[in-house]
């Protein structure tokens, strides 16, 4: 929440609390109690909208490191003249989804892709490498 965000919450509930001006004293001692009250609510919509705004942040980093981890497989992948598998279900996924590679050098595809958590699979004379840990996002 901008300075003038909280600034115009804190002109509303001034306006709300019927205080125009402050040149009479009674108008001072009131102002200084509202202006109290008004910024612990501004705090409190600060710190509900910057929570919110923290949360959404970190959904949309996780979405962006996924989708690097995503461009990795597909350029190593390329780079090793491996298949990409979009939709692999590894031993003990119960179903679920992930990317992997197919390759006959999987510890150099490994290595060169970085992402903790590869697991492999033997398919007779290639090997898939997969990141349980990178879902499937893309259409098959």
């Amino acid at each position: 929440m901008s300075a003038t965000d909280i600034n115009s919450h804190l002109s509303h509930l001034l306006d709300r609390l019927g205080i125009e001006n402050m040149e009479d004293e009674s108008q001072v001692h009131l102002s200084v109690g509202a202006i109290r009250k008004a910024i612990s609510e501004a705090y409190d919509i600060a710190y509900e909208v910057g929570y919110d705004q923290a949360q959404a942040d970190m959904d949309e980093e996780e979405a962006e490191n996924e989708k690097s981890d995503i461009e990795k497989i597909e350029e190593v992948a390329e780079e090793y003249d491996g298949k990409v598998r979009t939709n692999y279900s590894g031993r003990g996924m119960c179903g679920r989804t992930c990317y992997g590679i197919v390759t006959n050098d999987p510890n150099s595809v490994i290595s060169a892709v970085g992402i903790r958590g590869a697991c492999t699979d033997s398919m007779g004379l290639d090997t898939i490498v997969y990141w349980p840990s990178v879902k499937a996002v893309k259409p098959v």
